[in-house]
């Protein structure tokens, strides 16, 4: 969902738990948010990168972790954004399963992807672009890209998870949110990293 300028997405209430959304109380639990802070340089201005694009939401009471609720590890502020070039992420949503002629998934659907550096990342948009003969996806030094030849991110997956596995733990960092991608959900997911420092 792109904004337009002035325009506010009120969120009151968010579901943690949820895995098949027509399975009405297997665990799903609601709660109420008590504050949203948008980036204050969000951009959704017409013709160039869709910026800054998250929000941090205050739930109003605390969560308790279980097996279907658990955290999720940030980026250390020293971490560079070059860490997580050429990893495996793993991107998580509810999303179309095809571009056209599908509906939206009922149970919480996966993809493995590989990460890949901006350079490399603009040179992937650009074959693609050059071959649906469209105008090139403008990218911000802030996002970062993740590739699967076979499967990708399609409408409705946006703001979902892009996660990276720590190094020889069992614990997965927030490397980015999905965010848009490149036309017919064909081949590439763009996300933005989470704390400005791990733009380097």
């Amino acid at each position: 969902m792109v904004l337009k300028k002035n325009q506010k997405r009120i969120i009151k209430e968010v579901v943690v738990g949820e895995h098949v959304i027509s399975r009405e109380n297997d665990g799903e639990i609601y709660v109420k948010v008590c504050n949203k802070i948008s980036h204050p340089k969000y951009n959704t201005t017409a013709g160039v990168p869709v910026d800054y694009d998250f929000a941090i939401l205050t739930l109003c009471k605390e969560l308790t972790w279980t097996n279907n609720v658990a955290p999720v590890c940030l980026p250390h502020i020293s971490d560079s954004a070059s860490i997580y070039d050429g990893k495996e992420a793993i991107v998580a949503g509810w999303g179309y399963m095809m571009f056209e002629g599908s509906q939206k998934a009922d149970t919480l659907k996966s993809i493995t992807m590989k990460t890949m550096s901006n350079a490399e990342c603009k040179k992937v948009m650009k074959d693609i672009m050059d071959k649906m003969k469209m105008d090139m996806i403008q990218m911000s030094p802030r996002q970062m890209c993740a590739i699967n030849p076979y499967k990708d991110t399609c409408n409705g997956d946006s703001g979902g998870p892009l996660v990276v596995q720590k190094n020889g733990t069992q614990a997965y960092t927030l490397a980015g949110i999905a965010s848009y991608g490149a036309p017919n959900c064909s081949t590439n997911l763009m996300g933005n990293p989470l704390p400005s420092a791990l733009l380097g």
